[in-house]
């Protein structure tokens, strides 16, 4: 029994050794994002648009800091036809799988641009590819849900392309 175990430990060490060796030990430089995201809704569609700043933490993991802005269109018929514009503050992680898959997850605050005084916590988790092009600097593609919890919910998700100035 214990000669099992132990031989089951062997293998599993080596297994997440090579598992490690096969993950990019290259530091990630900083990078400096311009993106937009076509939104889609329950009830709504629009664009995003936003500015962001990663850096990494290890070879795997990166902090990242975004400031985007949001404008949807309800399809509601009501009338008026709600709206929604939204400046939205976010911090958070994006942990790298393998070389051009990520997770990332983010949190922060959403100011209604519409109406005074009404803010919202906003948080998003997304996946996507990053391919390196010209040197430091690269393009991702990829999907994120993004929720905003106040007395009006709001849920989204977006499809979104970014380009990361790397320096």
């Amino acid at each position: 029994m214990f000669k099992k175990l132990l031989i089951s430990a062997i293998v599993l060490l080596s297994f997440n050794q090579d598992l490690k060796s096969q993950q990019t030990k290259v530091p990630r430089n900083p990078k400096l994002g311009i993106g937009a995201a076509a939104i889609l809704g329950n009830n709504e569609y629009g664009l995003g648009y936003s500015l962001n700043f990663q850096s990494a933490i290890n070879s795997v993991l990166n902090w990242t800091a975004t400031v985007e802005k949001t404008n949807l269109q309800s399809t509601l018929k009501v009338m008026p036809q709600p709206k929604f514009e939204n400046l939205v503050a976010k911090a958070g992680a994006k942990y790298y799988l393998s070389k051009p898959f990520y997770f990332s997850g983010e949190a922060g605050l959403a100011f209604d641009q519409l109406h005074a005084n009404h803010r919202s916590l906003a948080w998003s988790t997304g996946m996507g590819v990053e391919t390196n092009v010209f040197g430091k600097s690269s393009i991702e593609l990829g999907g994120k849900y993004e929720q905003y919890r106040s007395k009006i919910p709001l849920s989204f998700f977006a499809l979104k392309a970014t380009f990361n100035l790397g320096f």
